[in-house]
């Protein structure tokens, strides 16, 4: 008896033992199996692909041949598909691993019976790579609310926008069901502004585009200190882009003292001085337009509007150009003995 005890102790393994002979012998067997399986359809998927882009390609690079070549696109997808499963069966099959075979074939009726669902989704896919659909080649989209050029409708289709850096994402097609694309325009507008531009935001914020993503936009404010915003949020922000030029407005009171001139002497005045001020610390040809305007008989003052037209290159000058417009009416009230009323003093931006 302690013989034969002790002859069974000796047989008996470990549990690691046992563990690794299962490892080790099923990769031995079903393991390497399903590798050669894997390996098959792998191999015969890439090649399908390949040989199917070297088909297709020449049918697009020609606008009366592109339909035919998204449609022959579309063919060879699925029959590589197809083919590269016949050819993981038939692995399966020539080393007589039935059980795998089985898994295999059991795994296939589970996704072909799921797919049921989503047949109406992958028809409306097809639909986009066939350039049929509701988003097509060549024509603007709004994706995560900013707008895209659809620049080739793949599996993994291409957006570009032009005036962002890193403007280009590959997305796939399934992304795109429910979006609608709509033709180009002849001056269409990527974005409002472009990096080195200086902007003023809907919440006063007013800073130099050091960078613009698909995600951020980075802003230098003037002293200095940096402000970013989300892409999406920076233009819900409606940015004025001073580099391409801007108005400034300022209305402007005098006191009814001087009612017999108002109309007559005073817009002239007022725009020499304008003028002569403007020119000692503008440009000639940053100066654009100076309009000067009896505005209405108010309350209590002769109002007036001014308005100054300048180029993009005085875009870094936008706040000292309203307090100069001040200062230099203020002037031109001391020169010529002109009463401002009270309160009469207003600042407004205009774009």
């Amino acid at each position: 008896a302690a013989f034969e005890l002790q002859h069974r102790m000796d047989a008996r393994k470990s549990l690691l033992d046992s563990a690794s002979g299962f490892v080790s012998g099923f990769f031995q067997t079903k393991g390497l199996n399903l590798l050669l399986a894997i390996a098959a359809f792998v191999v015969v998927l890439v090649t399908l692909r390949v040989i199917g882009q070297k088909i297709v390609d020449p049918f697009r690079s020609r606008s009366r041949l592109a339909f035919y070549g998204r449609l022959l696109g579309v063919i060879f997808q699925i029959f590589a598909v197809v083919v590269a499963l016949g050819a993981m069966i038939l692995t399966l099959f020539s080393v007589s691993d039935w059980v795998l075979l089985v898994v295999v074939l059991i795994f296939l009726v589970g996704i072909g019976w799921a797919s049921a669902n989503m047949l109406p989704r992958f028809f409306e896919q097809v639909r986009v790579l066939l350039n049929l659909g509701s988003v097509r080649e060549g024509e603007r989209v709004i994706f995560r609310d900013l707008p895209w050029l659809v620049r080739s409708l793949k599996l993994y289709t291409e957006l570009v926008n032009p005036r962002l850096t890193g403007g280009l994402l590959r997305i796939p097609v399934n992304d795109l069901i429910g979006l609608h694309s709509r033709p180009l325009g002849k001056e269409e507008t990527w974005f409002p502004c472009g990096e080195g531009d200086w902007v003023l935001l809907g919440d006063g914020t007013r800073g130099k585009v050091q960078s613009q993503t698909p995600d951020l936009v980075h802003l230098t404010l003037p002293g200095g200190s940096e402000k970013t915003y989300l892409t999406p949020d920076f233009l819900a922000q409606a940015p004025q882009n001073l580099s391409k030029g801007y108005r400034a407005r300022i209305v402007f009171g005098i006191d009814y003292a001087h009612q017999a001139v108002c109309t007559t002497d005073v817009p002239v005045i007022m725009e020499k001085k304008l003028r002569e001020g403007l020119l000692r610390w503008l440009e000639p040809k940053e100066l654009r337009k100076i309009v000067v305007q009896f505005r209405e008989a108010g309350a209590s003052s002769l109002d007036y509007e001014i308005q100054v037209d300048v180029t993009g290159s005085a875009d870094e000058k936008y706040e000292d150009l309203h307090r100069a417009l001040a200062r230099l009416l203020v002037d031109a009230c001391n020169e010529n003995d002109w009463v401002i009323p009270f309160t009469q003093v207003t600042v407004h931006d205009a774009a």
